[in-house]
């Protein structure tokens, strides 16, 4: 439509095209800066800046027809349906949408409680397909096999759309081998990082997790030292995950920021300086094993932050201290943590 409507205008335009890299988990607030510099770019140099991106439509096409769906009902996106309603273009058999992407085809589903949301079916299942074979009893590979090869799942002996609920739970935990390579950031983004996975089985939820943790590595401790640095735009959550901690008996360290955060909400907190501050302060921690567990999430904006983030990181990887960059992997320790722990109080006369 640009080029027909006023070509002269290419040239002014700086195009951005997403992709795997979308502003979504850890970049999600990207899109602050971007927008500043949109302004700045137009404002300065006259320059539009446009992005290309695919799942925003989607979004766009759910919410509109969303009034339209019923609680509980899933819309499969198919190739005709997306290039007629969602994506311009035409859809062509032998290249359907996504087919040489890293996106994978999607579907568009409305919950019980009227939330609608747009779903990619992505097709790689290399380590979900052995754990769901372990958890449920059934040889996913072999009964796929068995499918190409022109058998019936009547044939198999499955009459069932879903096998007969197991009593236990199965929990399946990543494992990471950050100590093998030297000066690697460890902290997590869309890309997969993880080198394998441990599973963990019990009756109890929180004890199928305290196994699959214990058994990708993870040291748990339920006594000791927790040192946090928190973003500002991750404080609030964070903070009620360190008064848990610090109701367990953990002493709290944290940067200076952090600290007066959780000064100011009841937590005694002991101050470390910054590594841009001092170079010895947090790394010397670390090294003296008292430190059980070290969250760190980052600012994306700050440069300073994530120069002295990285370098604690490293610190932590290096000494095999138990790190954390995602807060809800913190809720889901101290789970396990209020369940294995013994808590002592006065006794209320």
């Amino acid at each position: 439509q640009m080029l027909s409507i006023q070509p002269a205008l290419l040239f002014k335009t700086l195009f951005v095209k997403d992709g795997p890299l979308a502003f979504f988990g850890q970049t999600a607030n990207l899109h602050k800066p971007m927008r500043k510099l949109i302004s700045f770019l137009n404002e300065k140099y006259k320059i539009y800046l446009v992005g290309l991106e695919k799942s925003g439509a989607f979004v766009e096409h759910a919410a509109q027809i969303s009034q339209k769906m019923k609680p509980k009902q899933m819309l499969l996106l198919g190739n005709k349906y997306i290039y007629k309603y969602i994506v311009p273009g035409f859809a062509l058999e032998e290249k359907p949408y996504a087919s040489s992407s890293y996106y994978g085809n999607k579907l568009i589903f409305k919950s019980e409680h009227e939330n609608v949301y747009v779903i990619e079916v992505n097709p790689r299942s290399s380590r979900t397909v052995p754990f769901l074979s372990k958890a449920t009893g059934y040889s996913l590979a072999d009964i796929a096999t068995e499918v190409i090869l022109g058998k019936s799942l009547k044939e198999l002996g499955l009459f069932d759309i879903y096998p007969e609920e197991k009593k236990r739970y199965y929990v399946k935990v990543p494992v990471f081998s950050f100590s093998k390579i030297k000066g690697l950031d460890a902290y997590l983004s869309p890309e997969m990082k993880s080198t394998g996975e441990a599973i963990g089985y019990d009756d109890r939820l929180n004890r199928a997790l305290y196994k699959a943790l214990q058994a990708s590595g993870m040291s748990l401790r339920n006594y000791g030292t927790v040192f946090a640095t928190i973003a500002d735009d991750d404080k609030e959550e964070a903070l009620p995950l360190i008064r848990r901690f610090y109701n367990l008996g953990f002493n709290i360290e944290a940067t200076g920021g952090t600290a007066d955060y959780l000064k100011k909400n009841g937590i005694r907190t002991h101050v470390l300086k910054k590594i841009s501050e001092d170079p010895h302060d947090i790394p010397d921690a670390i090294r003296q094993g008292h430190i059980a567990y070290l969250i760190n999430t980052r600012n994306i904006s700050s440069d300073s932050e994530n120069n002295d983030g990285a370098l604690i990181r490293m610190c932590a990887v290096e000494n095999n201290t138990t790190m954390f960059t995602s807060l809800d992997t913190v809720k889901a320790l101290l789970d396990v943590l209020e369940e294995i722990t013994l808590r002592i109080s006065t006794i209320d006369a």
